[in-house]
């Protein structure tokens, strides 16, 4: 038995991104987390909201979370993989466990 902990994540992007823009970087990040050694990555809500303060001069957001299981490096892949995507405005880990 792997012994992962259990991750959730939240990915904000832009409001100025078109839904086909948003699948296909659902797509992507799917794909990173997977190519970074996570597993059993599902898309648990994708959402629309209004920032409590603005962010690069945005008033709202698309909101992607995710739940992954993962050894605890991978959330370091992660984030460095993502780092440079300008479309990305934040990202945030809660490790919730272990099975």
């Amino acid at each position: 038995m792997k012994n992962y902990n259990k991750y959730e994540g939240v990915i904000i992007l832009s409001e100025k991104m078109k839904e086909e823009d948003i699948n296909k970087i659902d797509n992507d990040l799917k794909n990173i987390f997977k190519n970074c050694g996570a597993e059993n990555i599902v898309l648990d809500k994708k959402e629309k909201r209004k920032f409590a303060y603005p962010i690069k001069k945005l008033e709202y957001g698309y909101y992607l979370f995710y739940k992954f299981e993962s050894p605890p490096d991978t959330i370091d892949k992660i984030k460095e993989s993502i780092r440079h995507n300008e479309n990305i405005l934040r990202s945030y880990f809660i490790n919730y466990g272990r099975d």
